[in-house]
């Protein structure tokens, strides 16, 4: 029985576990592949670890305009022993004996609160310089998931390119080799040329070796696809994806227009330069006097055992202090410099990149024109070359026609196939980069 159990221990553990990514073809939409890559981006969780920070240093400089408030209290027991003391009796001899020992026990309660009146401003400042600083760095972890979208839409793409590619190689592959049999058949029959028959068998074999390159391109498209998304990189996946219908394109001036109000890196810019001007006259505070309130109150009792409970013991105080740091050792006026150096900076910062995004929204906007004239070339292209490749195929087979100008019209018909979808990919891309660069990029209106 035990060699049994082992036996069949064995024969279950070499069966191979396939996962079942690699086992299974997934249906990957883009909108399932951003939404994965976001959990796999670590440039999109420090951005939005960077916003949540900034997001809590605003709460903790809004604190420090608000009154600290401290509660205390104890209790306290003591025990003591007493003293010693000696009698001397007259006929008896001394007398030693103690007292005054026993148990003592303390209450004390204590509230104290505090309030800065006045700090020159900084305060004030410093929470704005806040509020600024979150604005930026919200602003660019919605930069960050933009550019990660474009990212995934070139890898998504890539990998849908590369299968058509190689589902267009594969065809040429299968006509070639027909096209090989069939120059065979003439050979024999005296109707080819022997060189005839040497070109056939070399289309035949180059086909063959176009359609290995094409499937290991598709293969490494799609792995670099899975390592972007966090999957196995021979995960198999199915791509359910059609070319949609585009939005109008507005015009060039339209897209400035609405790139300087939305776009996530001018956003940032300005919210830099609020949070250095802030933070220069939060320093500019420190030439200004401080004022603050405080107030406490202290009670206590001693109550050791047998004696008056109620014995107690408060106080109160009120208070207002004033202080004016006339000499720091330039700590403020260096401050100050620096920080209105900043500002100066922040500002010719901002300026440039408004300059900065109008180019590249110009950029953008040509490219996409671009594409679009090219989608169409590479359209009429391919129509063209497939209806040639068909027609010198016939005339092959009924004679009319040479090996040699069947060879050209199938290399045009390779030529003009990559090229449209490489054109058709590209006009998607290009539209995606042209919204990124008016701010307006989001999976859920991508193509609206």
């Amino acid at each position: 029985m035990v060699n049994m159990r082992v036996l069949i221990f064995f024969l279950i553990s070499s069966v191979p576990i396939i996962p079942l990514w690699a086992a299974e073809e997934r249906s990957l939409t883009l909108e399932d592949a951003y939404h994965l890559a976001q959990g796999h981006s670590l440039t999109v969780m420090q951005a939005a670890h960077s916003a949540a920070n900034a997001d809590d240093d605003v709460w903790s400089a809004a604190g420090n305009m608000l009154p600290s408030i401290t509660l205390g209290g104890s209790r306290t027991r003591n025990w003591s022993s007493g003293s010693t003391f000696t009698i001397d009796i007259p006929g008896t001899g001394p007398f030693t004996g103690s007292g005054g020992g026993g148990r003592t026990d303390s209450y004390s309660l204590s509230a104290q609160a505090n309030q800065t009146l006045f700090a020159g401003g900084a305060l004030a400042r410093q929470y704005l310089a806040a509020r600024a600083k979150a604005s930026s760095a919200n602003s660019a972890y919605w930069a960050a998931k933009q550019d990660l979208l474009i990212a995934t839409m070139q890898l998504y793409f890539a990998a849908i390119g590369g299968r058509e590619t190689e589902e267009a190689a594969r065809l040429a592959m299968v006509s070639a080799k027909n096209r090989e049999r069939l120059t065979l058949r003439k050979y024999e029959l005296k109707a080819a040329t022997e060189v005839e028959k040497l070109q056939a068998e070399t289309a035949a074999r180059q086909a063959e070796l176009t359609t290995l390159e094409a499937g290991n391109a598709a293969e490494i498209a799609q792995a670099n696809l899975c390592r972007a998304l966090g999957l196995p990189i021979d995960a198999r996946l199915d791509f359910p994806f059609e070319a949609p219908n585009l939005a109008n394109l507005p015009s060039e001036e339209e897209c400035m227009a609405r790139a300087e109000k939305g776009r996530p890196e001018i956003a940032q810019a300005r919210a830099n330069l609020a949070a250095a001007r802030n933070s220069k006259w939060a320093a500019f505070g420190g030439y200004l006097p401080t004022v603050s309130a405080n107030a406490s109150y202290n009670w206590s009792d001693d109550q050791p055992p047998g004696e008056n409970p109620w014995d107690e013991h408060d106080s109160h105080s009120v208070g207002l202090q004033f202080s004016w740091n006339l000499f720091d050792r330039f700590a403020t006026p260096t401050s100050f410099a620096k920080l209105s150096r900043a500002a100066r900076f922040a500002e010719e910062t901002n300026n440039q990149m408004i300059d900065e995004t109008r180019l590249q929204v110009h950029t953008a906007y040509l490219n996409l024109t671009k594409s679009q004239r090219k989608l169409e070339l590479t359209t009429a292209a391919r129509t063209s070359a497939t209806a040639a490749l068909r027609l010198m195929e016939r005339s092959y087979e009924l004679g009319g026609a040479s090996f040699l100008e069947v060879s050209d019209a199938q290399a045009s018909y390779m030529t003009a196939e990559a090229d449209h979808i490489k054109a058709k990919y590209e006009l998607l891309v290009n539209w995606a980069t042209l919204k990124r660069q008016m701010g307006e990029l989001a999976i859920d209106s991508l193509w609206q």
